[in-house]
Order: structure tokens, then C-alpha cells, then sequence
């Protein structure tokens, strides 16, 4: 699956998403007219609009603002609620994870990666993410299961952890339909908690080089072999939550990192202006004249 370090898409329609269909246009997936009617409005789908009652504080809940400096673009000092438990930082449902890769890929931009581990918690922003599908050359699900890539054909919502180069672990999100052998590979995240503990995980003190990059991201979260097949919504220790999830207009498409296969398929995912992102846009067939920036 992708990325330099890291390597793994089936070219289909994709269903119906509130406010991505012009970011999928640009992926060069999704035509005029293609997309199926839009349904229900879930929380798959539904982009939050300010702090609702659930994200509100409980009675007898200790909560604590961490302060990380200024924000990716200039913007003001994000504020993250932690303390006896995270307020508002729960697992997606697996209906998150349940529908086409490109669409999850999409919007998981924004949302937040969270690992607890005794003594520290581990969060940060997914800014950089890459999809697979089952038809894709650059996949590992191409050439069908074995015993490598049986966790990539489902249930979704698990995580598929592979070892590559003889030294670096990738993650990646299983979606799509049971047996489809689709999944997301996660690029970089912008670390908002837990930062000593990932310095001292990777030997860096820059921010900007612990989770930017597939191998350095699973190495700040401290995963590896044993966290292959994981469910992400039954354990508690490692999920995605809802985050922020940020418009079409801030989210940049653009060709796969790492891959000779496919090479030309634009469907890698990321925060336009983030400076945590691994590898900055360049211009070329793949991302002129479908939408741009």
C-alpha cells in the first residue's frame, strides 16, 4: 500500500455523502449524475456545527485546556479537552468506515487519532490519508486474500497493520463491504497530545517529524504487529473520533506517495496549508483542471 515506506484501490460508484461531491470529482472518481440519491443524514456524513449537548462536560468530570501554540495556519491556539475522560471523543460508528474507500479517505481529514496508553494520552488531528481499493495494482488485496492481507477484506473498522522494508510498520483503516478488500492508509497527523511521550518514541524534538509520514506516525503511536486486526471500535485504547472535520474547500486531492502501480489515480486526501502534512502538493495531470486547490 502507498507511501514511500508504505505500500497497498476498485474503481466504482460511490455513495452519496453530503458536501464531498466536489472533492470526489476531483479525485476524478465521481461524474455528474453518478451519485445515488442522498439518504438519511448520519453521523457518518454530518459535519458538526459548534459543541452540542454530548460534548458538554458531565457532572463530576475533571477537565483541563492543553494550549499547543499557535494553529497550522496561523489561527489562534487549539484547545483540547482532556482530563478523567476526553470530553466528546468517541469512536466513529462502524457505518463510518462501512462505504467506499475514496469517500472515508475524504473525511477522514479532520477527524481525531487517539491512543491511551497508562499514564498518557495520544491525539492527534488525521491531516494526510490514502485510499485503496480492491482493483488497484498498488493494493495488497490486488492479487486477492492471504494470510498477509486477510484483515484488509473486513469487517471495516479495523485497523490492517503491515510490516514493509524490514523496518517500518503502516496503518491503515478497513472499509467498504465484507470481502471487498478495500482500506485507508493513514499518512500524518498534526499531534495535539502526548507529545513528549512521541518525542521520546521517536528521538526527535520537532514536531513537524513525529507523525508526518506513515513509518513515523506508527512509530510515535508506539504500533506494530499486535495492533494488526484490531477493532477500533471495541478497543478502548485505540480509536478515531469525530474531531473537526474540515470543508471541501481546505482539503487537498492529489496522486498516491511511494508507488509505481496506479501511480496516477488521485487519491491521496489532505489538509491544504498544514504543515504536518508528509509530501506538498506539485502540480501536474492528476490535480490541474479537476477542481484544483
Amino acid at each position: 500500500m502507498g507511501g514511500r515506506h508504505c505500500r497497498h484501490a476498485r474503481h466504482h460508484d460511490v455513495g452519496d455523502l453530503p458536501g464531498r461531491h466536489r472533492v470526489l470529482r476531483r479525485a476524478g472518481l465521481v461524474a455528474h449524475g453518478q451519485l445515488p440519491r442522498r439518504g438519511p443524514r448520519s453521523d457518518a456524513g454530518a459535519a458538526p456545527r459548534g459543541r452540542g449537548r454530548g460534548d458538554r462536560p458531565r457532572g463530576g468530570e475533571r477537565v483541563r485546556e492543553v494550549r499547543l501554540g499557535r494553529g497550522s495556519r496561523g489561527q489562534p491556539p487549539r484547545a483540547v479537552a482532556t482530563g478523567a475522560r476526553q470530553v466528546g471523543v468517541r469512536p466513529l460508528p462502524r457505518s463510518f468506515y462501512a462505504r467506499p474507500s475514496l469517500v472515508v479517505a475524504r473525511d477522514l481529514i479532520g477527524r481525531l487519532l487517539v491512543r491511551r496508553i497508562p499514564a498518557v494520552t495520544l491525539m492527534g488531528r488525521i491531516v494526510e490519508c490514502e485510499a485503496y481499493q480492491e482493483d488497484d495494482p498498488a493494493s495488497h488485496s490486488f492479487r486477492g486474500m492471504t494470510n498477509r492481507t486477510e484483515v484488509m477484506f473486513g469487517p471495516a473498522g479495523r485497523l490492517y497493520v503491515y510490516f514493509t522494508y524490514g523496518m517500518h510498520f503502516c496503518m491503515n483503516l478497513v472499509t467498504g463491504r465484507d470481502g471487498e478488500g478495500s482500506a485507508v492508509l493513514l499518512r500524518a497527523v498534526e499531534p495535539l497530545e502526548g507529545l513528549e511521550w512521541m518525542r521520546q518514541r521517536r528521538g526527535v524534538a520537532d514536531p513537524r517529524l513525529l507523525c508526518s509520514g506513515p513509518a513515523r506516525l506508527t512509530e510515535a503511536y508506539g504500533i506494530g504487529r499486535a495492533e494488526n486486526g484490531m477493532d477500533l471500535l471495541a478497543a478502548r485504547d485505540l480509536f478515531v473520533a469525530r474531531g473537526r472535520p474540515v470543508s471541501d474547500e481546505s482539503v487537498g486531492v492529489g496522486p498516491r506517495v511511494g508507488i509505481t502501480a496506479a501511480a496516477e489515480r488521485p487519491w491521496r486526501f489532505y489538509e491544504l496549508g498544514n504543515r504536518f502534512v508528509s509530501r506538498r502538493a506539485r502540480p501536474g495531470p492528476a490535480t490541474s483542471g479537476r477542481g484544483g486547490w
